[in-house]
């Protein structure tokens, strides 16, 4: 094997041929920078051990892109001789081919012993139940998830579930930090906090690159589970909002326990006017950012919304009003929240719930991912989740058939708003914590603008991506 300074120029040269691994970098589904062109990359950091007849190699890259930006991706490597089994290479270096780490039969093994190493340049943690769970994965082989986007997850049967991140960003991350704050204080809806593995950057920050957490048995996600449902109501189906009801008692205890915790991170911090402001201007930004994008895109829109495009502008200038509620939250309590709450980060189990993914909105910065925010951001970002699963079904339903299925779905919708939010604001009054508005016109004017923020993004985003969709968010102005 040839010495380290070898190996890492030849990584790099290796990474960024055209016709090799970085046609296989863009492809992978965590990449988070395709259509970017790459100018540079570099391995500013790598970790070799070996295994079996070949090398694991630990890579940090760092690419830098045309416009001058940089983003750090965690790659692991795996150098073998061209003759061993281990798969399609992505690549050769001499006598050695050069395979995905993550593949590799013996990777889930390796990772879970890495949890437990003491390499000061790559420390790892251990929660307080951890190394029980570690022993009991052991057993078994790791599953490479399919179904993830940003990262990279590895299931040890119904034990653990390691989430490996890709794109690295420096200090804590937030869902390694959420679940260890949610286990330490006894909540159980959401995954038990396993161990965490980081790399020590040579600015002397740490970049996590590894999460463990339980694996959570469960029939599907709440997203999945909830589209089933409706489908079955739309065709004349019973509508029961038990699931609902105990959906906002969860989302409550969970927002309690977050603003219980003793660690100075999740301290609570009470809403000033200019928190109010801030919210004022984000909102009104987007208003203004929906007006044009509606007014830029109004070609590829179907016929029917272009007609109302009218209606719509005037809508988003009526809109303009509801910004005020955020002036009902000032002496509140401003708490750390999931920050990206909707069906999808849920999982639905035999009758219960249980939550996922605190990590926040992955584009965004960590630290703006771990700021407070008023726990109606979560509210309505569920709410919003039940107006899309209804727009779902009902998009689904051939034009002559929809008007029926959409007057129960939107039977459904009203109901399911009501128990959620009623179980949700009994749960918080009940325990006395100063989060929400307390009368029901302050609630409900705080929670319209924080919906209305929601919207605003998904009219952006369908307007951009999938223009189909876009009178889901647009049904929830013009109401």
């Amino acid at each position: 094997m040839m010495n380290q300074a070898d190996l890492r120029a030849t990584l790099q040269a290796l990474l960024l041929s055209e016709s090799r691994a970085d046609g296989w970098l863009t492809r992978q589904r965590w990449y988070a920078d395709k259509g970017r062109a790459i100018t540079s990359l570099e391995v500013v950091a790598l970790r070799l051990e070996r295994v079996g007849e070949g090398t694991l190699a630990l890579a940090i890259t760092e690419l830098r892109f045309a416009e001058r930006s940089l983003n750090r991706y965690f790659i692991p490597l795996y150098l073998a001789p061209i003759a061993e089994d281990a798969g399609v290479p992505l690549g050769r270096i001499g006598e050695f081919a050069v395979f995905d780490a993550v593949t590799q039969s013996w990777f889930g093994d390796w990772l879970l012993h890495a949890f437990q190493s003491h390499d000061d340049g790559w420390p790892a943690e251990i929660g307080p139940a951890g190394l029980e769970y570690l022993d009991r994965a052991a057993p078994y082989p790791a599953e490479v998830l399919r179904g993830e986007q940003s990262n990279t997850s590895l299931r040890f049967e119904d034990v653990l579930i390691v989430k490996l991140f890709r794109r690295l960003q420096p200090g804590v991350n937030p869902d390694e930090e959420a679940l260890r704050v949610l286990s330490t204080q006894g909540f159980s809806h959401a995954p038990a906090y396993v161990g965490s593995l980081a790399w020590l950057g040579p600015d002397g920050a740490q970049y996590p690159l590894a999460l463990a957490t339980s694996f959570v048995a469960h029939q599907t996600d709440g997203w999945s589970w909830l589209l089933s449902r409706l489908n079955d109501i739309a065709a004349g189906g019973e509508v029961d909002t038990e699931p609902e009801r105990l959906l906002g008692r969860r989302t409550a205890e969970m927002h309690l326990a977050l603003a219980s915790a003793g660690d100075d991170a999740f301290t609570p911090q009470i809403s000033s006017a200019a928190d109010s402001e801030q919210d004022r201007r984000r909102t009104r930004s987007g208003l203004i950012q929906a007006a044009e994008i509606i007014r830029e895109r109004a070609d590829a829109l179907s016929p029917e919304t272009q007609e109302a495009i009218p209606k719509i502008l005037a809508a988003l200038e009526i809109a303009d009003a509801d910004v005020a509620g955020y002036d009902a939250e000032r002496g509140l309590l401003r708490i750390r929240t999931h920050a990206d709450y909707h069906l999808g980060q849920t999982l639905r189990t035999k009758d219960d719930w249980v939550i996922l993914d605190f990590e926040g909105e992955p584009a965004r910065p960590v630290e703006e991912r771990r700021l407070r925010a008023s726990a109606l951001k979560d509210v309505a970002g569920m709410l919003r989740s039940f107006a899309y699963a209804r727009g779902a079904v009902s998009l689904a339903y051939a034009a002559a058939d929809r008007e029926t299925a959409e007057n129960r779905l939107r039977q459904w919708e009203s109901a399911a708003r009501a128990a959620f939010l009623d179980a949700y604001r009994q749960t918080i009054s009940d325990a006395g914590l100063n989060l929400i508005p307390a009368s029901d016109e302050a609630f409900g004017k705080a929670l319209r603008a924080w919906e209305l923020d929601k919207a605003l993004y998904e009219i952006g985003y369908e307007a951009r991506n999938r223009p189909e969709w876009l009178t889901i968010p647009l049904s929830a102005l013009m109401q």
